[in-house]
């Protein structure tokens, strides 16, 4: 099993073309083609970058900051 999420999104990208008809890959591509040229990656995330702050409500309804789950005990 591959190690990255790069090497495991290749492989899965490699098995998809295999099994995937030929118009259908092409109509997927030029979506692809389209997303990027119309720039939508511009604005995600990067290695690094900061999450924003995720407020939902807990059990009771209450407020609940997510990454609070993150903390060390």
């Amino acid at each position: 099993m591959s190690t990255t999420l790069s090497q495991q999104l290749e492989e899965y990208r490699a098995g998809w073309m295999l099994r995937v008809p030929a118009d259908r890959r092409a109509a997927m591509e030029r979506h692809i083609a389209h997303l990027s040229e119309a720039g939508v990656g511009r604005n995600a995330k990067q290695v690094g970058d900061l999450a924003p702050a995720i407020v939902l409500p807990d059990a009771h309804g209450r407020a609940f900051e997510v990454d609070r789950l993150l903390e060390v005990v």
